[in-house]
């Protein structure tokens, strides 16, 4: 999750591209170590493989996922049980649901 946290703070790194990228290397950790060929070969093109590879230089997945915790926000991944199947079917939705709450994500979304 803390690599896919991490990639969803690049800007103009949408639901789109970001499917693009899991269905190619098939994880996040794989896509935040890839090269920039790597990224190249995905088909996302050059503009944003450069993003990437400039941007996740200034990104610490570590410290992103603390800020979550500090601030009590939990992220829903689009694999998790938990994602609204609803909100899966559409084309372009988020790879992540971010929730502000004290409750566990199992009382938010149970019933």
């Amino acid at each position: 999750m803390k690599y896919l946290n991490a990639l969803n703070t690049i800007h103009g790194l949408g639901p789109q591209k970001m499917k693009i990228l899991l269905d190619f290397f098939g994880e996040s950790e794989s896509v935040w170590n890839s090269s920039f060929e790597d990224l190249i070969k995905t088909g996302i093109g050059e503009a944003i493989s450069n993003k990437i590879v400039f941007e996740r230089e200034k990104i610490s997945p570590d410290e992103e996922m603390e800020k979550l915790e500090r601030n009590k926000v939990k992220a829903i991944a689009f694999d998790d049980p938990l994602y609204p199947p609803l909100l899966r079917e559409i084309t372009s939705a988020p790879y992540i649901l971010y929730v502000k709450s004290d409750l566990e994500l199992s009382e938010i979304f149970s019933g």
